[in-house]
């Protein structure tokens, strides 16, 4: 048996958090809450996830100051930015310091999914899906 992946998701948007988190339980992660860049260092500090989804402006700390943070704890953690604003300066800092990907909100959730299951290698899995639905 596979083991679970861990997925953190940071947004101070409780509502975001949420559709994001029963979305990712439903295809079969392990996922964490963190209304805050703080907030989500100490989860980090507790459980080190696979992959964290960071909204990029929150109160308390970005999500770059807390890309930044992590990546120096802990290099092989994964993150995906949010943001509502598709700015190519924003974009370029998050991938330069080691972000996997980018996605813009309002979050087109399929995309999400795939890029998820991409980073945590579970393509097949996905693949595997879509080919029952059709």
């Amino acid at each position: 048996m596979m083991e679970m992946k861990r997925v953190l998701i940071v947004d101070d948007e409780t509502n975001m958090c949420s559709i994001i988190r029963d979305i990712l339980v439903e295809d079969g992660y392990e996922v964490m809450v963190a209304g805050n860049g703080r907030e989500a260092l100490g989860v980090v500090q507790k459980t080190v996830p696979d992959l964290i989804i960071t909204d990029i402006n929150m109160p308390c700390m970005s999500g770059l100051d807390l890309l930044r943070e992590v990546k120096n704890l802990h290099p092989q953690i994964q993150f995906i930015i949010m943001t509502a604003f598709g700015e190519l300066e924003t974009y370029l800092k998050a991938m330069n310091n080691g972000a996997f990907d980018y996605i813009t909100k309002p979050l087109n959730i399929e995309m999400l999914k795939i890029m998820v299951a991409k980073i945590l290698g579970q393509e097949r899995s996905i693949a595997r899906v879509a080919l029952q639905k059709v």
